[in-house]
């Protein structure tokens, strides 16, 4: 039986408090500055012993990284002034997204909107849909389909390139995707016209890996700050200078067989911490990447910070910094050490702070700047959210509650005191978790011989009291309903569990079953919950499957008086496989369905159609829809290819 970093760290602390750990702070905390490179030679000097074998410095008892299990199938399939926001949409802000366009994607922190599939710029609804861009116009009271065009650039082929994420800035559409023929983050860029139509503007290509993650985005926007992130290696088995790994952009040219890189990270913008500069470049496997683009300037002004460490990794954006939490990936012999980077927006240098397990996802950070710190859900031998690696997470949680003194340059160690052991089985399997409003509510299922337990904890931030709450399935996703939580699970049918937050002590005050259903996409965005009056009430959206249907229809829900009921459901009419044309992008690994409310509208987004309903008598009913599925390509005869 091996034993967690984590759990090695901490066993004393939990014999002696049992499993409620408080946090202190012993004496000031002095932030010492992270340290970066000063010149070239002297990170070409850093970097030199990247392909030798560095001394392991067993500073906590190690374990074996498993790993990960082979990837799950695919989801099913299922110029003018800038557009500016209507009077009286102001209610409809649930999460917040762009300050002059409502906010129709489900964000984990308000102010910060995430890279999705659709979104809204004025009178019109903008959709990402395998390798195209659509804009529908609402006005009027109607959907008419008014534009597309290929979200790659135009000529291409588009082929060996994923356009996943799109961002909106007035009437600047961004496409974010990752190009396996230049292997490099892909920013396309498209000017939104009055009248509807797009321009491709211009696109470069940021070098990187692929960013890819099942749960997290790799984009967000705040104000005209377009943020992402990506991981890097170094590719130095050859003799080649490890410096021309470096972050580098190139804009594209029209008949380009290559791609320019241009340098854009100095050494001063690469940061290490204090104990793995000591040790040297055996120390650290690659780069961990943030770039901060000004979308508001007529050139694509870009600048980059560069963090050094191990590959497994966690990426979270508050309204002010951004963190990667850096962890050795389940392949790399070196055991070594966890850190948490702070980058601030601002400008300022980063701090980094020396931590140990890692996070389940992005939803395992909350900024709680009440209290001066970072809340996080950290799991003993987590491998990051790189790809599928959420879905199989494991382990004994714990809540850190980090306080933001600890950010310097990584020299002092963790301290077991930050960490609260949650009460579970050693070997729960962790399955989702969300803060909500001054609790952490984590879904996780328990094992033993034949025996499984589904159940939601519920920790109190502040007083550090866990409730466990027994369940009828596994939590499939959670989310924020007011001042409550909504635990959705999965078992004989879509379970709805609501979760009281308001009383003496976390309760279940209401649940029910869809029976003979189960979700259609994983996504965060495909929830969506727009409250009506401030007791809570309101009307959710999910995309559900039921039965043999391979497509999804969108579900919703109305809560009153603390209390959900399904009042009806809009359906895709359109037949999946038809000849549409793909040529780039052609799974939807991000999902094709997502709940739309706008300025009072009700609409769904289901694969090639936007439909709209209206709530009637407690029954949301279909009014129209709008089918706006490409046809074949043409070619230069007018043949379809």
């Amino acid at each position: 039986m091996f034993v967690s970093r984590l759990t090695g760290a901490i066993r004393i602390m939990v014999a002696a408090c049992a499993v409620s750990l408080p946090v202190t702070l012993v004496g000031p905390a002095v932030a010492q500055t992270l340290p970066s490179f000063e010149d070239d030679d002297e990170l070409r000097a850093f970097l030199a012993e990247l392909d030798e074998n560095g001394e392991v410095v067993d500073w906590l008892p190690g374990s074996f990284y498993p790993p990960p299990p082979p990837p799950p199938p695919p989801p099913q399939p299922g110029a003018a002034s800038a557009p500016t926001l209507q009077a009286g949409t102001a209610d409809l802000l649930v999460t917040g997204s762009r300050i002059d366009n409502p906010g129709i994607t489900n964000v984990q922190v308000a102010g910060v909107d995430e890279g999705g599939i659709v979104k809204v710029a004025g009178d019109y609804l903008i959709v990402l849909r395998r390798g195209r861009l659509f804009t529908i116009s609402t006005a009027d009271d109607d959907l008419v389909a008014i534009d597309q065009i290929d979200a790659f650039p135009p000529g291409g082929e588009g082929s060996a390139g994923w356009y996943d994420e799109m961002i909106v800035s007035g009437d600047l559409i961004v496409i974010i995707g990752f190009s396996y023929e230049y292997e490099a983050t892909e920013i396309n860029r498209f000017r939104l016209a009055g009248d509807g139509r797009l321009t491709h503007l211009d696109t470069h290509h940021l070098r990187s890996d692929d960013y890819y993650s099942s749960r997290n985005y790799a984009s967000r926007l705040i104000g005209d700050q377009l943020i992402t992130y990506a991981p890097l290696t170094f590719d130095n088995y050859w003799g080649d200078d490890p410096l021309d790994s470096l972050p580098a952009l190139s804009r594209w040219v029209p008949g380009q067989e290559e791609v320019a890189f241009r340098r854009i990270a100095q050494a001063r913008d690469v940061y290490v911490p204090a104990p793995l500069k000591a040790r040297g470049g055996a120390a650290v496997s690659g780069m961990h990447v943030v770039t901060r683009c000004d979308l508001a300037a007529d050139d694509f002004d870009c600048r980059v910070t560069v963090v050094l460490g191990q590959m497994g990794r966690s990426f979270f954006v508050s309204r002010n910094a951004t963190y990667v939490w850096v962890v050795p990936d389940w392949y790399e012999r070196d055991d070594g050490q966890s850190y948490l980077y702070r980058i601030p927006l601002d400008g300022s240098a980063p701090g980094v702070a020396r931590v140990e397990g890692a996070p389940l996802d992005q939803f395992s950070f909350h900024a709680n700047e009440a209290a001066s710190r970072l809340d996080i859900l950290v799991l003993p031998d987590g491998n990051g959210e790189a790809m599928w690696r959420a879905e199989s997470a494991a382990g004994r949680p714990a809540l850190l509650r980090l306080p933001t003194t600890r950010f310097g340059d990584g020299s002092e160690p963790p301290r077991p005191s930050d960490y609260q052991v949650l009460p579970v089985a050693e070997h729960a399997l962790i399955e989702h978790n969300r803060y909500v409003g001054d609790t952490l509510l984590v879904g996780l299922t328990e094992r033993g011989g034949d025996e499984r337990l589904d159940l939601a904890l519920a920790v109190a931030l502040e007083g550090g009291a866990v409730t466990r709450l027994p369940l009828d399935g596994r939590v499939s996703r959670i989310e924020a309903v007011g001042r409550d939580g909504l635990v959705v699970t999965q078992g004989e049918g879509t379970g709805f569990v609501t979760v009281s937050l308001t009383g003496d002590e976390p309760v279940i005050s209401d649940r029910f079953l869809l029976a003979g259903s189960a979700e259609s996409e994983s996504r965060s965005h495909a929830f969506f919950f727009r409250p009506e009056g401030a007791d809570g009430d309101g009307l959710a959206a999910l995309p559900l499957l039921s039965g043999d249907d391979r497509e999804a229809d969108m579900v919703f829900l109305q809560r009153e008086a603390g209390s959900f009921a399904p009042i009806g459901r809009l359906q895709a009419r359109a037949r999946p496989g038809l000849d549409d044309g793909c040529r780039a992008s052609c799974t939807d690994w991000y999902g094709n369905a997502r709940p739309i409310f706008l300025r009072g509208r009700i609409l769904a987004l289901l694969g090639y159609e936007i439909v709209e309903g209206m709530l009637g008598d407690k029954r949301v009913e279909e009014i129209g829809r709008l089918n706006f599925t490409p046809g074949p390509r043409k070619d230069e005869d007018g043949l379809s290819e």
